[in-house]
């Protein structure tokens, strides 16, 4: 059965195409969505309060994304990863986001970094709590930051488009006990060293960073997470 109602929110009329599909975007951007999870057209139409047509429209969006999965039967599907496709991605995610957090050091702005070093702190505090949607809302958030700063028209949707295919991964280690969060948490300490180096305008630093980061989180993966069966080790 779908929880798609508390995952969403209602939608204003006057607008309803273009924040149909940004609702559901920032759901799967913050990791709101299992993979594999089913979601019918007539649930999401319903949990928003809007016609068909907005939906089914945003859906063929995220689909020619390849976000989503849509099937005759009007479900929705979350599109599930094996590990081979899950490591082809993140090597995707190293190259352009490294260049984009490299970009990034030649053009932000010091009132950025400002707001980045407060994103941080206001990110570890959520880190340290139990609710998974603010903590990925966050965590977007703050990267984010960095990649708009870039400056790059190209990278941006490319990098959205990468996220929205990994937004569903991103709530794996929150699904577990306290001790599989930690293992996770342990390795996203790289926050402050990546904006030590955005503000010393260090590209290089920034870039090898980020790489880190993403690293990290393949290894925690192919360690914890068992593509095959789509659910946590042990």
């Amino acid at each position: 059965m779908s929880t798609a109602q508390f995952k969403v929110g209602k939608v204003a009329t006057e607008t309803q195409q273009a924040r149909v599909y940004r609702e559901m975007r920032d759901a799967l951007l913050a990791g709101r969505f299992m993979p594999g999870e089913s979601i019918t057209i007539r649930s999401l139409t319903e949990a928003m309060g809007t016609g068909t047509m907005p939906v089914r429209e945003a859906v063929q969006r995220l689909v020619a994304k390849g976000a989503l999965e849509f099937f005759p039967n009007r479900t929705v599907k979350v599109p599930e990863f094996d590990l081979e496709g899950f490591r082809e991605l993140c090597e995707i995610r190293i190259a352009l986001e490294g260049m984009a957090a490299g970009r990034a050091a030649k053009h932000i702005t010091d009132d950025t970094i400002d707001d980045l070093n407060a994103q941080r702190l206001a990110l570890e505090k959520i880190m340290r709590g139990r609710n998974a949607e603010r903590a990925l809302s966050a965590n977007l958030a703050f990267h984010f930051t960095v990649y708009k700063a870039s400056k790059s028209r190209h990278l941006m949707p490319i990098i959205e488009t990468l996220w929205l295919r990994m937004g569903p991964l991103l709530v794996i280690p929150f699904r577990g006990g306290s001790k599989t969060k930690s293992s996770f948490l342990s390795h996203q300490n790289r926050n402050i060293d990546l904006i030590r180096a955005l503000r010393s305008r260090q590209g290089g630093a920034a870039r090898k960073i980020l790489t880190a980061m993403i690293t990290d989180s393949v290894r925690w993966y192919s360690k914890h997470y068992d593509f095959e069966h789509h659910q946590l080790k042990g």
